[in-house]
């Protein structure tokens, strides 16, 4: 069907209209809609512009289907990337991850690019190499700090790498001081990223999970993009790993 809207701009060049559904449309989340041609009159010349857009109605408080990753995983980070180059939309970069479970990963170096406008991932570049349980933030510049994780045969790795949003791959990023998997980063008001405690190692056997349970660490460092370096933080008062961290409002972390 087709609607046809008029509505004038006001003083301040703004202008609101309402699009009336027609009274056989019962489920109107899941009727596709389609706005094919807007026409703009006034004062001066009348011009038309002609694009098509997606507009999706949604049921309030409610869940809806959307398409399936690639592969399934557990582990893996998904990190809102701000405004995308599509009609400031906010995609997702979901990261590596690992099958098996949480005792015994099997870490995985494949990433993909979560479109929340067609609700659909695309397969990026991969990671440098495998990683589950790793650390991952948006730096202000950007770009994503991906950090440490589990790799192949429970290694737990230092080793780090950025996501570069505008060429779509995976940098080189340098090393933490301490390989780290279930910590947390947190990005810090002047820019650096906190990163906390963490296992410094994990047994692929779930008869061994207490030894990677032993392993949880008090350190903790930051990481600076400008010099693109990280350095030793304060000790914390516990070993933590699987922690949460929250940046309050006066800019002090709560672990």
């Amino acid at each position: 069907f087709y609607i046809v809207q008029t509505f004038f701009l006001d003083a301040a060049g703004d202008a609101g209209f309402v699009i009336p559904l027609p009274p056989g449309l019962a489920n109107a989340a899941q009727a596709p809609f389609y706005a094919n041609f807007l026409t703009l009159e006034a004062p001066f010349p009348t011009f038309s512009v002609s694009k098509t857009v997606r507009v999706e109605f949604a049921n309030p408080n409610g869940w809806e289907q959307v398409g399936d990753l690639s592969s399934g995983r557990l582990w893996h980070t998904a990190t809102a990337l701000g405004e995308g180059p599509r009609d400031n939309v906010t995609e997702l970069l979901i990261a590596g991850g690992a099958t098996g479970t949480i005792f015994n990963p099997l870490p995985m170096s494949t990433a993909e690019l979560y479109d929340p406008l067609t609700r659909t991932a695309t397969a990026l570049p991969p990671l440098s190499l495998p990683r589950a349980g790793h650390g991952a933030v948006r730096l202000q510049d950007g770009r994503v700090l991906i950090s440490g994780g589990v790799t192949t045969q429970g290694v737990v790795t230092a080793t780090c790498e950025v996501f570069n949003p505008a060429l779509e791959v995976f940098e080189a990023a340098p090393s933490m001081h301490a390989p780290r998997a279930a910590h947390r980063l947190t990005l810090l008001d002047d820019g650096r990223v906190l990163a906390t405690g963490g296992a410094a190692d994990w047994q692929p056997s779930a008869s061994s999970f207490l030894v990677a349970a032993a392993s949880a660490q008090d350190t903790s460092e930051s990481f600076n993009p400008v010099t693109n370096t990280w350095s030793v933080g304060p000790v914390m008062s516990s070993k933590r790993l699987g922690h949460t961290a929250t940046k309050m409002l006066d800019g002090t972390v709560l672990l």
